[in-house]
């Protein structure tokens, strides 16, 4: 299926949003793209109040003027390598090359095991990340940027009404060949009951401010 709400020859992109009271399952391409000229992307929503599944799904909301945004709205969420997950590290790392990328999950965010890899792409375009959970974020795997292109700096924010957490046992690399900056959001800590390796030009914030 292909859903669009894309500004033509100008003006900002539309909005498009699949959302259900209990199980969606979006896998198709959705776009949202401004116009030509000048215009900013616009909004894609894929929620489900019950479960949100999405893996292979590609949304686009390029804009000359701006990219736009993609809101995932789960009630929980699981990302995978391979299987076993709601979406996988393939599905995200694709689609930073044409949206900015926000999971708003009510309950938990949780990277299911260590083979789990964010890769921002090497793209002349690509997104932010943000994973924001009502309840804890669980961590491990690698987020890289290995991004030479046009600015070379990629941005992941983590903002947990819980905690911030690598399970034990977990490892989670940060790094990569250019600046990856992950910011934790509203002052939380990070719980740290593994190994984290921070390398290349990867840092952490610790901000006591209010996510953009």
């Amino acid at each position: 299926a292909v859903l669009k709400s894309d500004a033509t020859d100008q003006g900002d992109g539309g909005k498009v949003i699949v959302w259900s009271a209990d199980t969606t399952k979006a896998y198709g391409r959705i776009s949202a793209k401004g116009g030509g000229g000048s215009g900013k992307g616009g909004f894609v929503e894929t929620s489900g109040k019950q479960s949100l599944s999405v893996d292979g799904i590609r949304v686009n909301t390029l804009g000359s003027g701006g990219m736009g945004k993609w809101l995932l709205d789960p009630a929980s969420f699981i990302v995978a390598h391979v299987s076993g997950g709601d979406i996988t590290d393939t599905t995200i790392n694709t689609n930073l090359q044409t949206t900015n990328v926000v999971v708003n999950a009510a309950g938990d965010i949780v990277f299911n095991d260590d083979t789990v890899a964010i890769a921002f792409p090497i793209s002349y375009s690509y997104g932010s990340l943000t994973f924001s959970a009502g309840g804890d974020i669980y961590l491990r795997g690698s987020i890289t940027n290995d991004n030479y292109a046009v600015v070379p700096f990629s941005s992941v924010t983590l903002n947990a009404g819980g905690r911030i957490i690598t399970p034990p046992g977990a490892n989670l690399t940060l790094g990569g060949l250019y600046q990856l900056d992950v910011q934790v959001a509203n002052g939380k800590t990070w719980d740290n009951y593994g190994t984290i390796n921070v390398g290349g030009m990867a840092d952490i914030d610790l901000d006591t401010g209010t996510p953009a």
